[in-house]
């Protein structure tokens, strides 16, 4: 099990990231930031990467499913990432 403890944040090159601190049930950390976009999805056009953010991107929460047989939200615009690390 893994309980989430409180929000954390980490300045990248394009802006600050707010993710969460989470610990498992035998005490390790684990900093999880999900739903990070790393390029933007014109239709029908090649990936673009990503610009700089003001304020604090929030990266708390999962991002859409791209488009695929599911009753979950699903969106085109689905260029994002999940990262979990201990650092």
């Amino acid at each position: 099990s893994i309980l989430a403890e409180h929000n954390v944040q980490v300045t990248t090159p394009l802006g600050t990231i707010e993710g969460t601190t989470l610990t498992t049930r035998l005490g390790k950390t684990i900093y999880s930031f999900r739903g990070i976009r790393y390029a933007q999805a014109p239709r029908f056009k090649p990936p673009v990467p990503v610009q700089k953010w003001s304020g604090v991107y929030n990266a708390t929460v999962d991002g859409p499913l791209c488009p695929q047989p599911t009753t979950d939200p699903v969106s085109e615009d689905c260029l994002i990432l999940n990262v979990y690390t201990t650092k």
